[in-house]
């Protein structure tokens, strides 16, 4: 098959996670299938190798025009437009006008978040000092004043969750998720039925090798981890921080580190809270290849105050080490088997967060049973298994 995928960005495994799984599918699509693969996006970032059969670039106000034209060089047979919060939601239309003019070809869209992740609310205490630091003002006052008066504008939120959710389920054959949790979630913002156009279709794992565990006490050292964007609303490293304070005010770890990989607007505020914590044991490593930090982790911590997936949690299973989880997304359920492979723990119990990280710490042998298990846990997620689904979605169309 002759396979289209369209994103915001130029697809660089490296820029995000909507990249970096379209990388993994063309890919594994190519190898295992022999499907040939190409790229269509609306901002071009670098000039990064790509497995993508040819490329193009969108142009603002053509893309129509040019997507079609595209469409019927290549013969392409399934269109995948790749949507979060970014430029492909605002061209669904112009995709499916593309789609629709070329007999045959059919149009999925798959929608790379929580739906409704748009009601999460931020931390005031960042918020505060955004607005006290002056970073991005205007963006923080709206939000400001948003968080303090959703509930009034709840009807007003309703409409816009609407428009921005519904034009995606009319354009696209199918609406495919990244799990069947999703599915009722996406149809109230969409205010559509709950129905068979949407599909659930998990994402595949990232990393091309396992840890291997024969290697366990040599590679793995007493390190936290913790890796994601500088974006507090989102990420939330803020809650990482401060559960680690408690395990630090513990006292019986001293050689225990959290290392942060990462960066983003919010550093300053990330600094500046560990140092008003006067915490020791933290470690900031910038933004750099996160796999060696993964190698190395014994525990990862996420905190996100949502996800589409939690691709992190895949890598730090792949790699050996224990994921801990706030219970904030549905997909989050299928990759971690409480007391199996990781542990997950209600939004803000930080207490019963921090006291499950100071007993894996204190016990070497159940990280090590963990993590041999959740090894054989994540193998449903692998390539093979994952394009199978996709398969079989095409198939179905």
């Amino acid at each position: 098959m002759n396979i289209l995928f369209i994103t915001n960005k130029n697809v660089n495994p490296v820029i995000g996670g909507i990249e970096r799984i379209t990388y993994v599918l063309a890919e594994a699509f190519a190898r295992l299938h022999g499907h040939r693969c190409f790229s269509a996006f609306t901002q071009r970032l670098d000039n990064c190798a790509t497995p993508f059969v040819e490329e193009l670039l969108l142009e603002v106000g053509h893309e129509t025009e040019m997507l079609r034209n595209f469409i019927r060089k290549n013969s392409v047979n399934v269109v995948i437009a790749q949507g979060a919060d970014a430029a492909v939601n605002a061209i669904v239309g112009q995709i499916h006008d593309a789609v629709s003019a070329v007999p045959g070809c059919k149009m999925l869209f798959v929608f790379h978040n929580m739906p409704g992740f748009e009601y999460t609310r931020m931390s005031k205490d960042v918020l505060c000092y955004r607005l006290l630091h002056g970073q991005d003002v205007g963006y923080n006052l709206k939000y400001l004043v948003f968080q303090t008066f959703q509930p009034l504008l709840r009807p007003l939120l309703e409409k816009q969750m609407h428009s921005k959710y519904r034009p995606a389920y009319e354009a696209a054959d199918r609406v495919v998720l990244l799990t069947d949790g999703f599915i009722p979630g996406y149809a109230r913002c969409a205010g559509v039925p709950a129905d068979g156009k949407f599909y659930a279709i998990s994402n595949a794992l990232t990393f091309n090798d396992r840890f291997p565990m024969e290697q366990y006490e040599l590679e793995k050292r007493n390190e936290v981890l913790w890796v994601g964007r500088f974006d507090d609303k989102h990420k939330r490293l803020s809650e990482a921080i401060r559960i680690w304070s408690m395990v630090e005010d513990d006292g019986r770890f001293p050689d225990w580190r959290l290392r942060i990989v990462g960066y983003g607007s919010d550093e300053n505020y990330y600094v500046s809270l560990v140092r008003r914590l006067g915490l020791r044991n933290v470690c900031f490593e910038g933004k750099t290849d996160s796999h060696p930090f993964y190698r190395s982790a014994s525990l990862y911590m996420m905190t996100s105050a949502f996800e589409g997936f939690g691709l992190v949690i895949t890598e730090a299973l792949q790699s050996g080490a224990v994921p801990l989880a706030y219970d904030t997304f549905a997909s989050l359920h299928d990759i971690i088997e409480e007391g199996y492979n990781g542990y997950i723990f209600p939004d803000g119990d930080r207490r019963g967060y921090a006291d499950r990280m100071l007993a894996l710490m204190a016990d070497e042998a159940a990280r090590k049973k963990m993590a041999v298990q959740g090894l054989a846990f994540i193998e449903k997620f692998s390539v093979e298994n994952i394009t199978q689904k996709w398969n079989q979605l095409f198939e179905s169309i």
